[in-house]
């Protein structure tokens, strides 16, 4: 039981079956391990105390069996040996425990043996791990120094270019300024040439205009017309008249079927100089 009690670290349980004598304090698994090295062999918290447990008990049992081996010793003297047996049997007995702490102190040396070569193990796989921390560090500042590179380089990419267009922009914009005066010149001449051509277009317009009143005006005068062909007598057409002064065109006089004056049938006289004057004055 004490054996499950150390796998299993139960304190409590370990404490309790110390007390009993029947429980052996120094026994084998069969591997043949001691209650020490399966305490030591998974390290926990509890291995202290249940090791001094372990111990504490021994030593109580190891002053008792002395006790006894001193009364054992006394009854052979006396003659009564068989009260001696059981000194015996103890005496084996402390034989036993000799060899099975013997046997501890060995397997304790193995144990420690098993924890240095374990230490130099994990020492190993330190100084593994380490290193290779240290490598990969070494490659992250050659990395980090090589894009630091990278990026300085790209900077006066960017800066050169950043420069280029600022000039081509410059550049644009001197042109775009150029062709904004251009056009403005132009825009300019046009609107001059354009403010002569309507003050000549609002002359002429004056003009017509003047004209049409005097059309207008000219045309609102009476006028004679021909009682033959209906037309107006203007000048300078040439007018006859009859007798009694009745006015008609020369061509149509000149026709031979009009021999008379169509309003009195009087014949003609000749030419009316007077009133071809007069309208001449009025139509001119």
């Amino acid at each position: 039981p004490i054996m499950v009690a150390v796998k299993h670290k139960h304190v409590e349980a370990v404490r309790k079956l110390v007390k009993y004598k029947e429980v052996d304090l120094d026994p084998l698994d069969l591997e043949g391990h001691s209650l020490e090295f399966l305490v030591r062999r998974v390290e926990n918290s509890r291995n202290a105390e249940i090791l001094y447990i372990i111990e504490s008990a021994r030593q109580a049992r190891m002053t008792d069996s002395v006790d006894g081996a001193g009364v054992s010793g006394v009854l052979d003297w006396f003659g009564f040996s068989w009260l001696g047996e059981s000194s015996k049997k103890k005496e084996e007995e402390e034989i036993e425990k000799k060899r099975r702490k013997e046997l501890h102190e060995k397997e304790l040396f193995e144990l420690q043996a098993i924890k240095e070569e374990e230490e130099i193990k994990k020492r190993k796989i330190i100084e593994k791990s380490v290193n290779s921390i240290l490598d990969l560090l070494e490659r992250k500042k050659e990395e980090l120094a090589n894009k630091e590179m990278v990026l300085k380089e790209l900077k006066l990419i960017h800066s050169n270019e950043r420069k280029e267009l600022e000039e081509e922009y410059i550049s644009k914009q001197r042109v775009l300024e150029e062709k904004q005066n251009d056009e403005t010149e132009r825009i300019v001449l046009d609107k001059t040439k354009l403010r002569s051509e309507l003050a000549q277009l609002e002359t002429q317009l004056e003009d017509l205009m003047s004209r049409d009143t005097t059309c207008e005006s000219s045309s609102s005068l009476p006028c004679p017309e021909c009682p033959v062909c209906l037309e107006m007598l203007m000048p300078p057409l040439r007018i006859m008249q009859c007798s009694n002064g009745h006015l008609v065109c020369e061509e149509c006089e000149s026709k031979p079927e009009l021999s008379n004056c169509p309003t009195c049938r009087q014949s003609f006289t000749g030419r009316a100089t007077a009133m071809e004057q007069h309208l001449a004055s009025l139509f001119t």
